[in-house]
């Protein structure tokens, strides 16, 4: 026995071709059905001078991103067509654990209004919007949460259900500059559209969130420069 020669093991070569690995793995169609599910949704957010990502040279200010995380996002350009499909109320406290309120009767959402006055407190509130952005074929939301972006709000659902572009605009103050989000009807009719049963479910579970509740999902704390 001690006189026997181990056999040799056969070190696996990944591109020797000779062993299809490629059935072990989920199919493109799949891991997008996957990410387009669950409660959490990606956000619509324009892109200020205040943004990481602008100022990591990641995406040119002014444009519009689909937010998945801070490394997790698609530039939409200056320039996006979507159509808003419901809307609720929403305030945030946001940091390393993000706590959402959709109740504004309740003391919390109350609280986070009033602390939202406060600079750099990490609190924000508004309407939020459940969007279908057709370019990149995924559901988003859209929170309009800072002062100026607010007002757009009523614009915003008086398109909805029906195919518009969001954009932006230069506000000023005659002492500060910042960018504000605008929305307008879109001619151009949208070449893709969901399953009206993808609708009715991402309507459903939008309308019904928990009262409050706490995501360990990175801050979206470029949501404030909005």
């Amino acid at each position: 026995m001690g006189d026997e020669k181990e056999e040799a093991m056969e070190v696996f070569d990944p591109e020797a071709g000779d062993l299809a690995t490629t059935d072990a793995f989920v199919a493109d169609d799949v891991l997008d059905s996957l990410a387009k599910t669950g409660d959490y949704l990606s956000r619509l957010q324009l892109c200020s001078g205040n943004s990481g990502l602008v100022q990591e040279d990641k995406i040119a200010q002014g444009h519009w991103a689909y937010i998945t995380s801070k490394d997790d996002f698609i530039d939409l350009t200056p320039e996006v067509q979507v159509m808003a499909l419901a809307a609720r109320p929403k305030a945030a406290r946001l940091g390393e654990v993000v706590v959402e309120n959709f109740d504004p009767e309740s003391d919390e959402f109350k609280q986070i209004m009033e602390d939202s006055l406060e600079q750099d407190s990490g609190c924000v509130y508004g309407v939020e919007f459940l969007c279908w952005v057709p370019s990149i074929k995924r559901f988003a939301t859209l929170h309009l949460n800072s002062k100026s972006a607010r007002k757009e709000a009523k614009n915003v659902q008086a398109l909805a259900n029906q195919p518009a572009v969001l954009g932006k605009r230069l506000a000023d103050n005659g002492k500060y500059k910042w960018l504000v989000p605008t929305i307008q009807a879109s001619s151009a009719p949208f070449t893709e559209m969901p399953t009206k049963q993808d609708v009715v479910e991402q309507v459903e579970k939008f309308k019904n969130p928990k009262v409050s509740s706490a995501e360990t999902e990175e801050a979206p704390s470029d949501e404030r420069a909005v």
